[in-house]
C-alpha cells in the first residue's frame, strides 16, 4: 500500500510539474457582494505589472523593471539562471608533500595549490507556480580543477610517500606532482513563498567530490612513483532560503541564496604505488572504502539589474565549503606501503571553494 502511494504521489508532482499552472482570479460584484472565482491558464498570460490590483498587458511606456510580486497573477512560469563561478581551492589543513632533505624546510604543500582560479558552469532552473512557490533544479560540475608543480634540481627534494619517504635519487632530482579535482552538484528543491523578500526552499542534495594526487620523477630519469584517488558520493537532505537585502527604486537590488545539507557519505581511496614493485617487502596497491556523514554549505551574494521585464544581468560573490570528505592529500599518512600493508581511510577534510559569479536571468 506504502509503494502505491509513493508512485501515485510522484505521478501527481510529474503532472503538476509538466502542467501549466492555474492562476485564480477573485471578482467581486460591488451591487450584489457576491464573489466568484474564475480559473485561467498562467502559461497564457504576459509577465504584467499591477494595476489597481488586476493585471494589463504591457505597454511601451511601462518602466521595465516595475515591481509586481504581490501580484499572483504578473508571476512569471518560468525562471532560468545560466552562471559561471570563477572558484579557486583551498584545503582547511595544509599538508607537507615535499621538503629539502638537507634543512628540512616545506618545498611544496597542498597550499601551493589553492590559488589558481577555474570556471565552473552553473544552471537554475525554477518552475514558479501562481502562489509564488515552486520546484527549483540547480547543477554545476567543475571536470577537473588541475594544478601542476615541479620541485627539485638544486635542492634535494624529499617525497611524503605512504610510509617510506622518498629521498632524491641523484644530484638535479625534480619530482612533478599533479592535483585534480572534480566536483559535481545536483539539487532539487521545493520552493515556499513567504514575502516579497523571502523564500524558504527545502529538498534533496546530490553531491560527487572526486580527487587524484599523482607523483612523477621527471629527473634524473622519468618514472611514476605513486598516485591518490579518492571518491566522495554524497546525498542527502538540505534547507535554506532566498532573500532580497536591498532594493533601488530604479532596476537594481541585491539578493543572497543560503543552503545547507546533512548528507551522507560514501568514501573510497585507491593507492597505486608502481615505484614499489620492484621493492622487497613493501605493497604497490592499497585501498579502504567506508561510510560517514558530510556536510555542505553554500552562501551566495549577487547584484541583479534588470535590462527589462524579462531579462536581467547579475554579478556576485559566491562560497561553498564541505566538511567530512576524503581528500587525497590526506590519505598519505594513514597508509603504509611496508608489507603486508596499511589501508586506511581520512574522511575528516574540509574543502573550501569560493570566488566570483557572472550570469544572467531569463523569466517567461
Amino acid at each position: 500500500m506504502a509503494t502505491a502511494r509513493l508512485i501515485a504521489a510522484t505521478v501527481c508532482v510529474v503532472l503538476l510539474l509538466r502542467s501549466p499552472a492555474l492562476a485564480v482570479d477573485e471578482i467581486v460584484d460591488e451591487s450584489t457582494n457576491v464573489a466568484s472565482v474564475n480559473f485561467t491558464l498562467a502559461s497564457q498570460r504576459q509577465i504584467t505589472p499591477c494595476e489597481n490590483g488586476n493585471c494589463r498587458e504591457i505597454q511601451p511606456t511601462d518602466i521595465p523593471c516595475q515591481e509586481c510580486c504581490s501580484c499572483v497573477c504578473c508571476c512569471p512560469d518560468w525562471i532560468v539562471t545560466p552562471e559561471a563561478m570563477f572558484l579557486s581551492r583551498r584545503n582547511s589543513s595544509p599538508q607537507t608533500l615535499i621538503t629539502n632533505v638537507n634543512t628540512g624546510a616545506a618545498m611544496l604543500s597542498t597550499r601551493d595549490f589553492d590559488d589558481d582560479y577555474d570556471v565552473i558552469p552553473r544552471l537554475q532552473l525554477i518552475r514558479q507556480e501562481c502562489c509564488g512557490n515552486g520546484w527549483e533544479i540547480n547543477l554545476f560540475g567543475l571536470s577537473p580543477f588541475s594544478t601542476i608543480n615541479t620541485n627539485g634540481d638544486s635542492d634535494s627534494p624529499n617525497l611524503a610517500a605512504p610510509g617510506i619517504p622518498l629521498n632524491s635519487s641523484a644530484p638535479g632530482t625534480i619530482f612533478r606532482t599533479s592535483y585534480d579535482t572534480d566536483f559535481n552538484s545536483l539539487e532539487l528543491n521545493r520552493r515556499c513563498y513567504y514575502n516579497e523578500c523571502l523564500t524558504f526552499v527545502a529538498g534533496f542534495r546530490w553531491l560527487e567530490l572526486g580527487e587524484e594526487l599523482d607523483f612523477d620523477e621527471v629527473a634524473p630519469v622519468q618514472r611514476d612513483l605513486f598516485s591518490v584517488d579518492t571518491n566522495n558520493h554524497m546525498y542527502g537532505f538540505q534547507v535554506g532560503l532566498d532573500a532580497v537585502l536591498w532594493k533601488s527604486r530604479r532596476c537594481f537590488y541585491i539578493e543572497s541564496g543560503l543552503r545547507a545539507a546533512i548528507l551522507h557519505n560514501s568514501a573510497d581511496q585507491n593507492i597505486d604505488a608502481p615505484f614499489f614493485t620492484p621493492v622487497p617487502l613493501t605493497v604497490d596497491r592499497l585501498s579502504a572504502r567506508d561510510d560517514h556523514t558530510a556536510f555542505f554549505g553554500e552562501l551566495g551574494i549577487d547584484g541583479v539589474y534588470r535590462l527589462n521585464s524579462r531579462v536581467s544581468l547579475r554579478a556576485g560573490y559566491q562560497l561553498m565549503w564541505l566538511e567530512g570528505v576524503a581528500l587525497a592529500p590526506d590519505q598519505i599518512a594513514v597508509n603504509s606501503v611496508i608489507a603486508p600493508g596499511i589501508a586506511g581511510l581520512d574522511t575528516s577534510g574540509s574543502l573550501f571553494l569560493s570566488g566570483v559569479t557572472v550570469g544572467a536571468t531569463i523569466t517567461f
